[in-house]
């Protein structure tokens, strides 16, 4: 009896040890990190322009000379969306920014523009400063209100040039070397002078003939997909860096998210929870799925690898916290080709809106349908970005509309007010003018 008991007692001991070993060997099987996977796609050279040639010289010189009062946001804001106008105080603003356009415009008489922080992407990381892009932002809205002013002044000319001066501010830091959020600051600026072409171009009495030169000028300013890639490649190569610092505990999690818990401030080291050379391959290959616009691929890929920051949730899923990082990551990148659309839409509608005044000049009303401003003004009906069909209009509702707007939501407009857009989303899919 007891010569059995002893014998089933070992025998299970054996089994025991044999599943803690079997446990153990899976274990290491799983924290093993797949081999570094070849990213050579992603990543970019180093740019040198001669300081000479570069525009973020005077540029910097120009951020440093602006003056723009704290105490008159408040006023600025309404000049700018034609709310007010004070005469004696945009004179003062234009007064006292003279330096500042000076550089401005000695800027845009290069053609090259590389901020040095990002002229040699794999030194980037996330914590490289941006300089000077909330001041560039501003100088644009400094130099819509010039343009504004020259209107009002009567130099419908120098006005319409000024406009496309700011969109040309933003072309050339879009086409520069540069992280997503200076990719998006571009965005901004050269919508700040889209949005002075078209108020502009309601009351403009340009003859047809220049109105037709400033729609073959926004022909050069229309988005370059290779330009979002390229800035997206530098937030690959960035967030490669940070993989690689958090692998040798030179970052915790914590440093991260900049959140402050226990758990982020451990360091992270390579094993089951975390496998920094899988980590950076689901970010290349995510990458690689945005560059071909797969993007419900990319939305599945990343809904199925959600985990939980902290334990117990996800504690036994191997590479959590690398599955964590890339989650994250890649939520916040997903809408930026829609961005690049919205914005090609926005060069697209001021065309039509040009050609549509001009239209309205010779014919004193406006055409029932597009084709009309074919051969004239274009070649053939400009194409919505969205969608790729040609871009929709109405002649009585007097709007410029993509394709994300559908007829059910053009019915709410029509019966709630233009409110139904903006909660919606959609009123910048709309570009609404009166003549």
């Amino acid at each position: 009896m007891t010569f059995n008991f002893r014998k089933i007692l070992f025998l299970i001991l054996i089994v025991i040890l044999v599943i803690l070993i079997s446990a153990g060997i899976v274990y290491l099987i799983l924290a093993k990190d797949e081999p570094p996977s070849d990213d050579s796609d992603l990543r970019l050279s180093a740019v040198n322009i001669p300081e000479e040639e570069n525009a973020f010289y005077p540029l910097e010189k120009a951020a440093e000379k602006l003056y723009l009062p704290y105490d008159k946001e408040d006023l600025i804001d309404k000049i700018l969306k034609e709310e007010d106008w004070d005469q004696k105080f945009v004179e003062e603003l234009l007064k006292k920014n003279e330096e500042t356009f000076y550089y401005f415009d000695q800027a845009l008489t290069r053609s090259k523009f590389q901020d040095p922080g990002f002229s040699n992407p794999e030194k980037f990381n996330m914590e490289t400063p941006i300089l000077h892009a909330g001041d560039w932002r501003k100088i644009a809205r400094l130099d819509s209100i010039r343009a504004s002013y020259f209107l009002k002044q009567g130099k419908e000319k120098e006005a319409f040039d000024e406009a496309v001066k700011i969109i040309k501010f933003g072309q050339i830091i879009q086409s520069s070397q540069k992280p997503f959020i200076l990719y998006l600051v571009s965005i901004a600026i050269k919508g700040t002078g889209l949005i002075r072409i078209k108020t502009m171009a309601v009351d403009t009495n340009l003859p047809p003939e220049l109105l037709k030169n400033h729609i073959e000028q926004l022909n050069e300013f229309k988005p370059n997909e290779g330009d979002l890639i390229n800035a997206l490649k530098i937030e690959y190569i960035s967030i490669a860096n940070v993989i690689d610092d958090l692998a040798v505990g030179k970052k915790t999690l914590e440093d991260l998210f900049g959140k402050e818990s226990p758990e982020l401030k451990k360091i992270i080291k390579p094993g089951y929870s975390f496998k920094p050379n899988q980590t950076k391959r689901l970010f290349a290959d995510s990458y690689r799925l945005m560059f071909k616009q797969k993007f419900q691929e990319l939305e599945s890929q990343v809904r199925s690898e959600q985990v939980s920051i902290t334990p117990p949730i996800g504690i036994i899923v191997p590479n959590r916290f690398g599955k964590l990082i890339h989650s994250i990551g890649m939520v916040s990148l997903q809408g930026a080709f829609s961005r690049k659309s919205l914005e090609d839409f926005s060069v697209i509608g001021d065309q039509i809106l040009l050609a549509l005044k001009g239209y309205h000049i010779n014919n004193s009303r406006l055409p029932n349908d597009l084709s009309k401003l074919v051969p004239e003004y274009f070649s053939e009906i400009p194409k919505d970005p969205f969608d790729g069909n040609p871009i929709r209009y109405s002649q009585e509702k007097k709007i410029i509309y993509s394709s994300i707007v559908t007829p059910e939501d053009l019915k709410e407009i029509e019966k709630e007010g233009w409110q139904y857009a903006e909660e919606h989303n959609i009123e910048e899919h709309i570009l609404k003018f009166e003549f």
